[in-house]
This record gives C-alpha cells, sequence and structure tokens, in this order.
C-alpha cells in the first residue's frame, strides 16, 4: 500500500541571498520526494537563488510590495494546496502566515523556525510587535531553533513549552561548497608569491550593525601596524558608504577590499589565509561554517549565539569576546604567524562541519516533520 505523501508548504519573502532563505533552499533541494511534496509561496518576488531550486518545487510568486499585504493571497493558496504543514523561517511574514491560517479554514500544522536570537533585538521595537510575535510563536505547533542557546532563548523570550521548541542546526551543501571552491578566481590579490606575497583576511555577511564589521577594520588597522595584509569582504548593506569612509580614516582603504555580493563565495574563501566572523549577534552562523568548508582557519568572536556550539578553542578555531578590536587583532596574528596552528585548525575544521552536512540536517528535518502530524 502506498503511502500519502506529506504537502509541505514554505513560506518565504524571496528567494535570494540570506540565511533564512538559505537553509529553506537546502531543505527543499534534500527533502526526500518519496515521502514529501515540497512546495513554495513567495509574497515579494524570486530572487537570485532561484536557479538553484529543484524544478520539481511547484512555486507561487505574489510579487507584493509589502508582505502584510498578503493576507488573502496566502488564504488563496492554502486553499488550493491544503498542505499538512506550512514552513516559515522570516520573522516578519510569520505574523503574516499566522492570520491567514486562522482564516483558512482547512487543517494543517505550522513550523515556526527563528533565524536569529531574538533576545538580542527584540527590545528595539514597539510592544505591540513584541507581543504579536508572542502571540504567534505560541499558535505555531513546532518551534526550530538553530543552537542550543537560541532554544533556551526563545524558550524565556516568548514563555514557550518546552517541548514546543526542538533544536535543528542549519543545513549545509558541503558537495556544492567543495565544487564551487574549484572556480578560479581573477582578482590578483589571491595570486601573490614571493616578495609580493601578503596573507588575505576575508570576511562575509550583510554589512550591517548586527556583523560588527566596524570592530573588524579596527582590528584590521592594529594587524597592518605589524603584518602587511589585506582585508577582503563579501556582502552588500546599509552600512557600506560608513564602513568604506572609515578606511579612509584609519589609512588603510587601499588594503580593504570590498568585493560586495557574490553569487560563488567560496572560490574567494579557499584562495584566503584567514576568515574572520565578527558579529556581534548570530542565529547560527552559516559564514562560519561554510569558511571551514572551504578549508581554512577560522577566528569567530564569541557572540550569542552558534559560534561557541561550532568551534572548540585552539582546535578547529578561536573564540574572541565580540566588540573587541584589540582582542581581535591578536587572534589575527596569532594565526597568521604560527602556520602549524593555521594548519591544524584548518583540518580540524574541516572535519568538523561534517556534522552540518544537509544530507543528514534535512533527516532531523523530516524527523520533526513527521512528529507534528
Amino acid at each position: 500500500m502506498l503511502m500519502k505523501k506529506i504537502k509541505i508548504l514554505f513560506i518565504l519573502d524571496v528567494l535570494e541571498f540570506g540565511g533564512a532563505q538559505r537553509v529553506s533552499l537546502n531543505i527543499l533541494r534534500f527533502l526526500n520526494r518519496s515521502r514529501f511534496t515540497p512546495l513554495l509561496t513567495l509574497l515579494k518576488g524570486k530572487g537570485n537563488y532561484m536557479k538553484m531550486l529543484p524544478q520539481d518545487v511547484t512555486v507561487y510568486n505574489l510579487n507584493l510590495k509589502r508582505a502584510r499585504f498578503g493576507v488573502f493571497d496566502l488564504v488563496r493558496i492554502l486553499k488550493i494546496t491544503r498542505p499538512h504543514i506550512v514552513f516559515s523561517t522570516v520573522n516578519y511574514i510569520d505574523e503574516v502566515v499566522n492570520v491567514a491560517l486562522r482564516i483558512y479554514a482547512g487543517s494543517y500544522k505550522l513550523i515556526l523556525r527563528s533565524p536569529n536570537f531574538p533576545s538580542q533585538n527584540i527590545h528595539k521595537y514597539p510592544v505591540y510587535v513584541r507581543l504579536i510575535s508572542r502571540w504567534s510563536y505560541n499558535k505555531a505547533d513546532m518551534v526550530v531553533a538553530s543552537t542550543k542557546a537560541m532554544k533556551s532563548d526563545l524558550q524565556l523570550i516568548f514563555d514557550l513549552p518546552l517541548e514546543k521548541v526542538k533544536l535543528v542546526h542549519n543545513p549545509v551543501d558541503l558537495q556544492l561548497i567543495s565544487s564551487l571552491s574549484k572556480k578560479s578566481v581573477e582578482e590578483k590579490l589571491f595570486h601573490t608569491e614571493g616578495d609580493d606575497y601578503h596573507p588575505v583576511i576575508v570576511s562575509m555577511g550583510r554589512l550591517t550593525e548586527q556583523k560588527g564589521f566596524t570592530y573588524l577594520i579596527r582590528a584590521f588597522k592594529m594587524v597592518q601596524n605589524e603584518l602587511p595584509s589585506k582585508l577582503v569582504i563579501i556582502g552588500d548593506g546599509a552600512q557600506k558608504k560608513d564602513l568604506e569612509n572609515l578606511t579612509e580614516s584609519l589609512g588603510i582603504a587601499e588594503d580593504v577590499i570590498f568585493l560586495g555580493l557574490q553569487s560563488n563565495p567560496y572560490k574567494y574563501l579557499v584562495n584566503s589565509d584567514l576568515f574572520v566572523l565578527s558579529s556581534l549577534w548570530e542565529g547560527f552562523p552559516n559564514s562560519l561554517v561554510e569558511a571551514m568548508a572551504c578549508g581554512i582557519p577560522v577566528i569567530s568572536t564569541d557572540c550569542p549565539s552558534g559560534p561557541s556550539e561550532i568551534i572548540t578553542p585552539g582546535i578547529d578555531g578561536l573564540l574572541v569576546p565580540p566588540g573587541n578590536p584589540e582582542a581581535l587583532a591578536s587572534a589575527v596574528l596569532k594565526v597568521l604567524n604560527d602556520k602549524k596552528l593555521s594548519i591544524k585548525m584548518a583540518m580540524t575544521g574541516k572535519k568538523r562541519v561534517k556534522d552540518f552536512n544537509a544530507s543528514y540536517i534535512v533527516e532531523e528535518y523530516e524527523r520533526l516533520f513527521m512528529s507534528v502530524l
């Protein structure tokens, strides 16, 4: 007797560069098709990740200017698809999803995945937004946290029952990273030799306050005073002009290269000497795991949450206090001046990230999906 496939409707704003979007994309790509039928609704448009989406995923693109205007469109999609499970992982659309589900008359189970560490920025929002978020999470049948610290934080901030919050790390496609990292890099700064050689430090993420690039640039200035090197920053965001101005004021503009968004950042990572995550807070830092997968040593701030659950200090990386340029500069110099430590951390780090391989993590998601039905 054939088992009826479980329909899962994934709801996102767009399918483009971003941690929450990447997690959803990897689940959609690795989900077992013999047991599950994946569906996708995009509220605001398609995006750069569409080319990586499997062709068997039915996509409902609403092309809305504002997500909050999508309640009745979502109700229509729910009536068309009649999913067994609805999965949402972008905070500002969780409430829209919940309202649409209240109007929708069918049966369903709702799973919300938190993309970030809530206590770090919940206080920035008006009281009514906090109350709506609490209501939204409590209406879910299951809430997914990507780190142990985030799980505890969600339970505390939103007063969630212990059994409602489940820990599932982010899935990382190690095979894809390995393949893309082999692509050639044209930029000359990655190909210096002999007297022209200089270490390349790389970082990656949205250019926002959360990612702490201001502290990284100040730390890099201290590194430059002792060891000529280059800093490459991959990503884009609201702080780009401020960060460029900071490099000018510190006199290091020629040695800090802003590469912008890159569809294949891995070819730059694998050709760098060191990766640095300078975040003030995180959810689960995908970029840190991806750098480790590229086989280069990593340094991360010990921010909430994620790095301390990924890195064992001195074994597969180094941890430093967030917002501390002096400590960060000291760690960078330690790694760049100690080849033995650098090689050791790179090798052990590459082994460590196998625990986050997408094929394994998506199996955990599959068990979670079955458990809510």
